[in-house]
């Protein structure tokens, strides 16, 4: 951990110089072009980066250095990858009708992609760093092989500088997506159904209903999440890349000094373990997204007792929260309604769309009413040897055979 603290001190160091160095409005350039943009030009410094490692790698018999010339082209194709994710992503037009939701997703999918890429390049380097140790081999010119980790170190900053996402990594920029200690609600729904003179309605404004449920806990979470998964994953290269970097002057800087050629095992080694350490949280953060999984930040149970506890609510089911991309988040239920409450559902969905908003889910709700009667009949299943409560905790509007359940998705 102190290595860390210490790298990352020396990376802000560097950071200063190769700031001071730019000509006067290049860097502010540099952050204001679009994601695209920025990884095209991270893809040509690696590129160029690329063939220097592996050569002087070879040419000096530096496993380190060609380990970390290998994850410059881990770089290269999480690049590439995220570069088409975005461009996908960004298409407006010739869409195929069956993607309903387009290529919103694409970014997160490139993201897990550059997590596996890595994480096989991370261990293959463990078991060559192990036959190396095991086996050492002289490096020719250690000197080289430090002035190149130097080198590469100032373009990994540079690199970072400018895929670094500014728009909304872990800060609030003034245009928040929900502030849940004192948030407002869109227009979607008042109390009475009068939205005020600014189109927000205050959840200070709205009644009681509201103030006991758990979404009112929420800190600010959604804010500090916004980060993109796709310049994440390219951020993480760069961070492994930079770690990788400090291994090949260190490393480099003993056998010059001392002529221990196992040392060049030993950081190649910890290239790897770095390598493993970066790509797998990348991996498990964009695999929830893809398996559908609710956010880390929402309680399934939390949003169920919530809407459950709303007046003209019987029961909730069916309930079914994920997220689309890391900013927008879905959700699907079943709420169980009786019959004076029938005619004021449109009231009841406003309160369960207000509900839903605090907690972060601000579109793609889709709110599925079923009549359930007082009593112990239910007017569509007619079965009266079942109780109100077990009807209400059952679909009514099941599919038309029996036989469908085996099929169901819950």
């Amino acid at each position: 951990m102190s290595s860390g603290g210490k790298s990352g001190g020396k990376a802000g160091g560097d950071s200063s110089v190769i700031v001071s160095a730019l000509p006067h409005g290049t860097l502010a350039a540099m952050f204001a072009l679009p994601k695209a943009r920025k990884l095209e030009i991270a893809i040509g410094i690696s590129t160029a980066f690329f063939v220097v490692e592996i050569v002087v790698g070879f040419r000096q018999n530096s496993l380190v250095l060609i380990a970390d010339a290998f994850h410059v082209v881990s770089d290269l194709v999480g690049f590439v990858v995220a570069l088409i994710a975005f461009r996908l992503a960004d298409r407006k037009h010739g869409v195929p009708a069956n993607y309903s939701f387009g290529f919103q997703r694409a970014p997160v999918t490139g993201a897990f992609f550059n997590g596996a890429f890595l994480a096989a390049l991370g261990f293959s380097i463990v078991l060559q760093a192990i036959e190396r140790l095991i086996k050492p081999e002289e490096v020719t010119e250690p000197l080289l092989v430090l002035i190149v980790g130097a080198v590469g170190l100032g373009l990994n900053i540079l690199s970072a500088l400018v895929v670094h996402d500014h728009g909304g990594h872990g800060h609030s920029h003034g245009g928040s997506t929900s502030s849940h200690g004192s948030h407002t609600h869109s227009p979607v729904a008042g109390d009475e159904g009068q939205p005020s003179s600014t189109g927000d309605i205050e959840l200070s404004s709205l009644p009681d209903k509201h103030a006991d449920h758990q979404h009112t806990k929420l800190q600010e979470v959604f804010e500090k999440k916004s980060y993109d998964l796709g310049l994440l994953g390219a951020m993480v290269h760069l961070f492994g890349d930079a770690i990788n970097n400090l291994f090949v002057i260190i490393a480099a800087a003993v056998i010059w000094k001392t002529g221990f050629s196992r040392m060049d095992g030993i950081a190649s080694l910890l290239v790897g373990i770095s390598i493993l350490a970066t790509s797998i949280p990348l991996m498990w953060r964009s695999a929830r997204l893809l398996l559908e999984a609710a956010p880390e930040e929402m309680s399934l149970a939390g949003i169920e007792e919530d809407i459950a506890a709303l007046p003209g609510v019987k029961a909730v089911h069916e309930i079914h929260i994920f997220s689309l991309t890391q900013t927008k988040h879905i959700a699907s239920l079943h709420v169980s309604v009786n019959f004076s409450s029938l005619h004021d559902f449109t009231h009841v969905a406003r309160s369960i769309r207000e509900c839903l908003h605090a907690w972060g889910i601000h579109g793609g709700v889709s709110i599925q009413p079923e009549l359930v009667a007082d009593d112990v009949q239910s007017v569509v299943l007619g079965t009266a040897e079942e109780t109100a409560a077990g009807i209400r905790q059952r679909c009514q509007i099941p599919c038309a055979k029996a036989s469908c359940d085996e099929n169901a998705c819950c």
